[in-house]
């Protein structure tokens, strides 16, 4: 049999390195993952925890408990752009005269600004007819990818219309989506259990095929709010802020620890070493290995 050791004094019956569960706690112990002392928004995790009750835990009610941590309300995003402001009755032809002004403009999306438009420059010039034709490849869309990337949000252009680009939050934009199943089932069909070589008993339920894996983000609790919409008039495009357009805030999901975490879309990396990485793989070398060689020799993590 296990020796008994007596508990500290002071450590609850969690502590007991011979329970499987841990016991119920006092009430202070009850409410340590939800700790409001009034001062701050952010009241998870104030008061510290004890290592020998985490020590008396499995591994999935750790894992419970990190995720129930995360925090999942508004959080600021991080674009910081180099951009030339401008409001209502400017002259528009002086916008550019003097430098460009560096904002994280999700601070001012969405709220009360004193400007109206923030325009890129001169270097990401456009057409005002069809600028929204191939906007998916142009130099100004990359920029604002990598700096999506640079400030832990990661975006993505998801329509608009004929007239503007709308940018939101990539992975976490969309709502959650139900399984869809199939239309039609033919219930006079025997499916065999087993496979023709060596009847080896199917993975598949009653040898039916199942609908294919697919890993999407968690949007269960709600899909994140965040977007900003790009407009071009005669003078080149810009980020409408006009009555108080768009969303700067995260909603519904932590952002990344880093951007070095943030997988790289193929339009992002150069040419020359896209060209090198596909070499690579075509001299008899996996797909796994072209990945490596991008993270290792060029610091580019693609998925």
């Amino acid at each position: 049999m296990w020796p008994t050791e007596p508990i500290p004094p002071g450590l609850p019956d969690a502590a007991s390195p011979f329970k499987s569960k841990p016991t119920k706690t006092n009430s202070s112990d009850s409410h340590r993952f939800n700790v409001d002392d009034g001062t701050s928004s952010v009241s998870k995790l104030h008061a510290p925890v004890q290592l020998s009750h985490l020590a008396s835990l499995g591994v999935e009610e750790i894992h419970k408990l990190l995720e129930s941590d995360q925090d999942t309300g508004p959080t600021l995003g991080n674009v910081t752009l180099e951009v030339y402001p401008w409001k209502e009755f400017d002259d528009k032809k002086k916008v550019f005269d003097g430098p460009p002004t560096s904002l994280n403009i999700c601070e001012h999306t969405g709220k009360i600004f004193k400007y109206d438009r923030l325009y890129f420059g001169p270097a990401y010039e456009m057409d005002e007819n069809n600028w929204t034709q191939g906007f998916e490849n142009s130099a100004l869309y990359k920029h604002i990818l990598q700096k999506g990337i640079d400030g832990r949000n990661p975006l993505i252009s998801n329509g608009g219309g004929v007239d503007k680009r709308k940018i939101v939050c990539k992975g976490f934009y969309r709502k959650e989506r139900k399984a869809v199943a199939a239309k039609k089932s033919d219930k006079s069909i025997v499916y065999r259990g087993v496979q023709a070589v060596n009847d080896r008993k199917l993975s598949r339920p009653a040898g039916k095929s199942m609908p294919r894996k697919s890993s999407n983000a968690d949007t269960s609790s709600g899909s994140c709010k965040f977007m900003f919409y790009i407009k071009c008039d005669e003078i080149g495009p810009y980020i409408n802020l006009e009555r108080n357009a768009g969303c700067g805030d995260h909603n519904n999901h932590p952002l990344a620890i880093s951007s070095e975490c943030i997988p790289v879309p193929l339009k992002l990396v150069p040419e020359e070493v896209k060209k090198t990485a596909v070499n690579v793989v075509e001299s008899a070398a996996s797909h796994a290995a072209g990945r490596n060689f991008l993270l290792r020799d060029n610091q580019i993590f693609i998925n």
